[in-house]
């Protein structure tokens, strides 16, 4: 099971689900509580959240060069403008933004503001 988890998570939002999917399907079939039954899947959709927003974030903007608080600020500002979709395009916008900033002799003072 964890080698199929981990091969899903390559898959953004549908690996999830599919994975939170085949933790009910296991739960349900081991364990006899109902409420049981939801913990397997709902613990892995919450440290799946987790890691999407905090800890991943963190690492893009330390490979990337990024300041980490740049990526959060991009994450939440996407996602106030453009909802769920702003939260998934987030990182790579900002990426094609800071690219574009660093190739700009113009431009480049606010990429070394928003780069480390």
């Amino acid at each position: 099971m964890g080698g199929l988890t981990a091969l899903l998570r390559f898959i953004p939002n549908l690996g999830v689900l599919v994975t939170a999917a085949l933790l009910l399907v296991v739960s349900a079939v081991t364990l006899d509580d109902p409420m049981l039954m939801l913990v397997v899947p709902v613990g892995y959709i919450l440290l799946n959240t987790l890691v999407g927003v905090f800890l991943e974030p963190v690492i893009h903007g330390y490979r990337l060069r990024v300041n980490p608080v740049i990526v959060f600020v991009s994450i939440f500002f996407w996602g106030w403008l453009w909802g769920a979709i702003g939260v998934l395009i987030a990182v790579p916008l900002m990426t094609v933004i800071l690219v574009v900033l660093s190739h700009v002799p113009a431009m480049r003072p606010i990429y070394q503001v928003l780069a480390r």
